[in-house]
């Protein structure tokens, strides 16, 4: 077998659908292209079995097979308790399934139990089998591990690897681990907040190096850590794969195109964006021949709430358009076809949507959502030619959309830091993290 140069911890990895999987792919492609070999250890798919082909011999995939988490196990013994208990058929309701919805209120020992049985998260069970064949890869010769998270597990093998004399970690972080607001509430206690909070500073304190992709990442970091040795800290952004030919883009025939590629979830909402556009239609008498909205991705509910019916609420029917998922490159397309794109960055501060990134490489306006100062306000502010609404007001998400629907007629205002897009490329900030690397 050949020797291992680098071993890539990543639970998610293509062609896994996760968000996450392809941060994991742009960094093994940068070292492999920096001529490492890279050994990739990762979750096995649905219906997975053996290793997982791979076009570049160089670049060897492993998937191991999760153990059940605790959460899941505890699921199947009561509902294995629950049957046996059964005195007659008619008694069985339907079959649970793992996994469990709360309720407005948990009692405390359940919250604290549920709060146990996720730490660091809900993917214990990767640790053990991930251990085992990253120790076997380490044992053959490997001497650079590479972490990346959420999910964080991956970050407790790091931890054990880096143990071995000789060999270097490096933990990435792509959203904020121990203070993560979105981490949902009925799993957390002041107990377990503090375990994950230690897990997670004894991980900083030994990694060789850590990386965060944005900058709000590691200002959270260093507020929390402020004797951390700051040179051991980097920020390499998720970046632009494909960057659009730097020239005017000209309003085609037919209604102003505006499109949104992606999820509704978390605060992401639509509907200060509906019901902005739908007072922007009545004030100007615009219609279904002057704007074409297309909502496409898993974009039918936010939360309980049919985005169709506040669609059909607000007499949008004929302008909005939600569409299920379409191959990537159909999105692309999609995306490089419209005049104005819209992004939902709401209640994340400090990270940054990988899909603001594909974005700016369409060199198209962007109508965004974000947080007043957070990371996604400020990249676009910075590279100019955008509009970013803050509030939830009607007033201001009304002007802003007269804004970039003016711009979509006559031409985006001048002053893009073209300069400062091409930093944000994939490829300039691999070569940012072979620099601290080392490679």
């Amino acid at each position: 077998m050949t020797t291992a140069g680098v071993v890539l911890l990543a639970y998610h990895f293509p062609p896994d659908p996760a968000v996450g999987s392809l941060r994991a792919a742009k960094v093994a492609r940068a070292f492999r292209e920096a001529g490492y070999g890279v050994e990739v250890v990762t979750a096995q798919l649905p219906g997975e079995t053996g290793a997982r082909a791979s076009d570049d011999s160089g670049l060897r995939i492993h998937p191991v097979t999760p153990l059940p988490p605790p959460r899941e196990v505890l699921v199947r013994l009561k509902a294995w308790l629950r049957a046996s208990r059964r005195q007659k058929p008619d008694d069985a309701g339907p079959a649970p399934t793992p996994g469990w919805a709360p309720e407005a209120y948990v009692a405390g020992w359940k919250r604290l139990l549920s709060s146990l049985l996720w730490l660091p998260d809900d993917r214990q069970g990767f640790v053990i089998p991930a251990w085992r064949t990253a120790r076997r890869l380490v044992r053959g010769g490997a001497r650079l591990v590479y972490s990346t998270a959420p999910p964080y597990s991956p970050h407790l093998v790091g931890l054990a690897l880096r143990s071995r004399r000789g060999v270097r970690w490096i933990m990435e972080l792509r959203d904020p681990w121990a203070d993560n607001d979105q981490k949902p509430w009925w799993v957390r206690t002041r107990v377990t907040d503090a375990i994950d909070a230690r897990l997670e500073r004894y991980c900083l304190e030994r990694a060789d190096l850590v990386v965060t992709v944005s900058e709000g990442i590691r200002a959270r970091l260093l507020a929390r850590m402020p004797a951390f040795d700051q040179s051991r800290l980097v920020v390499v952004r998720n970046g632009i794969e494909r960057l659009a030919p730097a020239t005017r883009f000209g309003h085609r025939s037919g209604p102003v195109r505006i499109t949104y590629v992606g999820t509704f979830y978390y605060s992401r909402d639509p509907r200060p964006f509906l019901r902005g556009l739908a007072a922007v239609l009545r004030a100007h008498g615009l219609g279904p021949d002057q704007i074409r909205v297309d909502f496409t991705g898993a974009c039918r509910s936010v939360g309980a709430v049919s985005v169709q019916a506040e669609i059909d609420a607000l007499g949008l029917t004929d302008v909005v358009h939600i569409h299920d998922w379409l191959p990537h490159a159909a999105a692309g397309r999609l995306v490089e076809e419209s005049d104005v794109l819209l992004l939902l960055a709401q209640q994340q501060p400090d990270q940054v949507p990988n899909k603001l990134y594909e974005y700016l490489g369409a060199r198209r306006p962007i109508l965004a959502f974000a947080d007043a100062d957070g990371e996604t306000e400020r990249m676009l502010r910075r590279v100019g030619g955008h509009r970013v609404v803050t509030k939830d007001d009607q007033v201001e998400v009304e002007r802003a959309l007269e804004d970039v629907l003016a711009w979509a007629r006559h031409g985006a205002p001048d002053g893009v830091d073209s300069a400062l897009l091409q930093e944000w490329t994939t490829e300039s900030q691999m070569k940012r993290l072979l620099v601290a690397v080392g490679g």
